[in-house]
Order: structure tokens, then sequence, then C-alpha cells
């Protein structure tokens, strides 16, 4: 069982220490600082990965009004995985963001969501001809 320490510097009561009213605001705004620039690193990771992600994507385009399928990882109990479908989930794309994010609505669906192209496939009909 990790044993944790905490040791917390107050200000002695003679040196700059103020009110403690005015210990707060200083400690609000040195917080508001270390919250702020974890904000741009993460900022900063998350486009790194996005950008590394989109990368090794298929290039693929859906115009707005399409019928694609969705990728729906859900899995069934009783059910084995290579007789199940992932792409069971159908709906329309409505806009296109950029080259990887499409906003895509399903009719089960309250609002529509953003979809990653990865998770898209396109519906292909198939008319018998006579």
């Amino acid at each position: 069982m990790p044993l944790w320490t905490v040791d917390l510097i107050l200000p002695k009561v003679g040196e700059e220490a103020g009110s403690p009213a005015e210990y707060v605001m200083q400690t609000t705004a040195r917080l508001q600082k270390a919250a702020e620039t974890v904000r741009a690193f993460t900022k900063k990771a998350a486009e790194y990965s996005s950008r590394w992600y989109d990368k090794r994507v298929k290039p693929q385009r859906f115009e707005p009004g399409e019928q694609v399928r969705i990728f729906c990882p859900r899995r069934y109990k009783g059910r084995t995985v290579k007789c199940q479908s992932f792409f069971s989930t159908e709906g329309d794309v409505l806009h296109r963001f950029d080259e990887a994010t499409y906003l895509v609505r399903n009719k089960g669906w309250r609002k529509p969501k953003v979809v990653h192209v990865d998770k898209l496939k396109r519906i292909v009909r198939f008319v018998p001809q006579n």
C-alpha cells in the first residue's frame, strides 16, 4: 500500500504574507497560470497525435447526402466475433470538416456525430440486371 506524503509550504506570517485574502488571490492566479500552461501543452500533444493518426488513413472522400456504414464495435454475448459485422449502422453524411472528419447522422441517434473517415464505409447497392 503506497504511502503518500504531501508537504505544504505556507508563507511565514512576517514575510510579505499579506492578508489571507491576498494569499488566496495569489494562489488562484498561480493555479490559473499552471492550468493554461498544461492546456497549451495538451493541445499541442493532441494536434501531434491527430496528425500522426491521420497520416495512416486510406484517402476516401464522401459527399454530403451520401449514405455510409458506420463502424460500431459492439460485441454481443453468445455470438462469435468472426461472424459479426461491425459496420452494421447506416447513416447519412451531413458535412465534411476536413480530409479525415465528417458529420454523420443516424436515425437512432439524438444528434449527429463527428466521425473519423476510417470508421466509414461507402454503401454500394447492386441493381440486378434483367
